[in-house]
């Protein structure tokens, strides 16, 4: 049994514990609340989640905001794209060019580069801009395979463009064509071909006033003989056509051959011949150097004049 008196000093020690126990425990509350505002005041480090700066969105199509256009004026292209679109179709008839002439190639691939180029040309001279280039410029970027000479009358350009088919797919007589480009009186472009795939060699040409109209006369060479005759065709201008007009029958000079049918006319003596045109007067000259004879070929209100030297 315990005895009264060590129970009253059990009772003292009892009564004496509890405050010391809240003393202590009121410092270490101190102590922990101090800690915890240490550790709100510093940065969380999350080692579970990595946290990288959001990017910027990259450009989708319904982000960008498209280039406008430049305005154009209706019915006519901006110069430098229509300059573009012209050299665009010389290499495209450049390379035709050079498909027909591949002997590597078969016979119909060959034919239809040609027909393609003849479409070619004829669609490339019926742009205004095609006007621009000079006669050495075009003849220089078809590799010299086309011949192409310009003339002036009355302030209005004329344009020829003749090409020669190869002889070997066409055969040697009728391989030539020959296209007339002009402006009417409104500044609009023209062209018409004049001669399709036949016999005459055109090199020059005469353009001038008749009564009836323009007149035009194309002169060179015809393949259907060694040596090759000089031909004349001539046509008039009507209603922005050119209409073939007849060569009346001519006086045959001495030593000469002189054919005429239709609006076309030729002329042969022996040996080898020449013609020359002659811009100032506008007569053609056809000579043949060994025997030194020559004629003179002359047009007074678009009829054609024999005339002996």
């Amino acid at each position: 049994m315990i005895s009264a008196g060590k129970n009253l000093e059990l009772g003292g020690i009892m009564m004496a514990a509890p405050k010391q126990f809240w003393l202590v425990a009121f410092i270490l509350a101190g102590l922990l609340a101090g800690c915890a505002q240490k550790q709100a005041s510093q940065p969380v480090h999350d080692n579970s989640v990595t946290k990288v700066a959001a990017a910027k969105p990259e450009p989708t199509a319904q982000t960008i905001t498209p280039v406008p256009k430049p305005v154009e004026e209706p019915g006519k292209e901006p110069s430098q794209g229509h300059t573009q679109q012209l050299e665009q179709a010389l290499r495209e008839l450049k390379g035709m060019l050079s498909t027909i002439g591949d002997t590597n190639r078969s016979t119909d691939e060959r034919s239809q580069a040609l027909e393609s180029f003849l479409k070619g040309v004829e669609s490339f001279l019926q742009s205004e801009g095609s006007m621009a280039y000079s006669d050495q410029d075009l003849s220089q970027k078809l590799d010299q395979q086309i011949v192409v000479k310009t003339k002036v009358e009355n302030g209005t350009s004329f344009r020829i463009v003749h090409y020669a088919g190869l002889p070997e797919l066409l055969g040697t007589l009728e391989r030539n064509w020959t296209f007339v480009q002009w402006k009417d009186a409104n500044g609009k472009v023209h062209v018409q071909p004049l001669i399709e795939q036949g016999a005459e060699i055109t090199n020059d040409f005469v353009v001038t006033k008749a009564k009836d109209g323009l007149f035009i006369g194309l002169t060179g060479y015809l393949t259907v003989e060694k040596p090759h005759p000089v031909f004349l065709a001539t046509w008039t201008l009507r209603e922005e056509q050119w209409q073939p007009r007849a060569i009346p029958n001519l006086t045959q000079p001495e030593g000469w051959s002189v054919e005429v049918t239709d609006n076309e006319a030729s002329f042969q003596a022996d040996g080898e011949m020449f013609v020359e045109v002659s811009d100032a007067d506008k007569t053609i000259h056809i000579s043949q150097d060994e025997a030194g004879k020559s004629i003179t070929l002359s047009f007074q209100s678009g009829e054609v004049m024999l005339q002996k030297p």
